[in-house]
């Protein structure tokens, strides 16, 4: 869990001088394969993660992984087990996401999109 948050720091302040092809390549995949919503903490950490990513390695990059990863963001997306704010960071996830590659989120758009615009209308805490 931490991982993932450190992750997303990195991405966030470091990404041109630490992060690499590869080394987004493994935390992408390690993201995905990790994303339970049995374990809420991870999965927060993960959307950041892979939020971060987003806006800094571009669409590109990801688009082989679009799939997955809307995938795994919409089952926490309507997981009703979890807390509201990680709904928000999913959400936030879902529109970096769809920053980089509209095409590929859009097209899964009918199955989020009443989700997601719910959980970004509800007044921060």
């Amino acid at each position: 869990q931490s991982g993932f948050s450190l992750a997303g720091e990195v991405c966030k302040f470091c990404f041109s001088t630490l992060i690499d092809v590869n080394i987004a390549t493994t935390l992408v995949q390690s993201a995905i394969r990790n994303f339970h919503i049995d374990y809420p903490l991870v999965c927060n950490n993960a959307a950041w993660c892979i939020g971060n990513l987003a806006l800094n390695c571009g669409g590109e990059f990801l688009v082989p992984y679009i799939a997955p990863i809307m995938h795994a963001l919409i089952t926490g997306l309507q997981c009703e087990e979890l807390q509201d704010n990680i709904k928000v960071n999913i959400a936030v996830t879902i529109g970096r996401l769809a920053m980089g590659d509209k095409l590929e989120v859009a097209e899964l758009a009918d199955e989020y999109f009443a989700d997601w615009c719910s959980v970004l209308e509800q007044p921060c805490p």
